[in-house]
């Protein structure tokens, strides 16, 4: 969902992938990677991306999403 490609993620990809967020493991690599693409300055495709997946994980993902990303909201304001 963050990668390169000039198109964006299927919303069935991100639904998936915001339906895993309930699992503490699966939950953990995800919000990984989107913290490691928000960070890619040189790619800004990746940051839009990381973005807009954090988004729709906010929004139908677990609660733990949400959370994550207030606590980080400093490194939010950075992207």
């Amino acid at each position: 969902c963050t990668n390169s490609d000039p198109w964006g993620a299927s919303g069935t990809e991100m639904s998936e992938i915001a339906s895993k967020t309930y699992q503490h493991s699966s939950n953990m690599e995800i919000m990984g990677q989107i913290w490691l693409r928000m960070e890619d300055k040189s790619n800004w495709r990746h940051v839009y991306k990381a973005l807009a997946l954090l988004e729709y994980c906010i929004i139908n993902g677990s609660p733990n999403v949400a959370a994550e990303a207030r606590d980080r909201k400093f490194d939010l304001r950075a992207c």
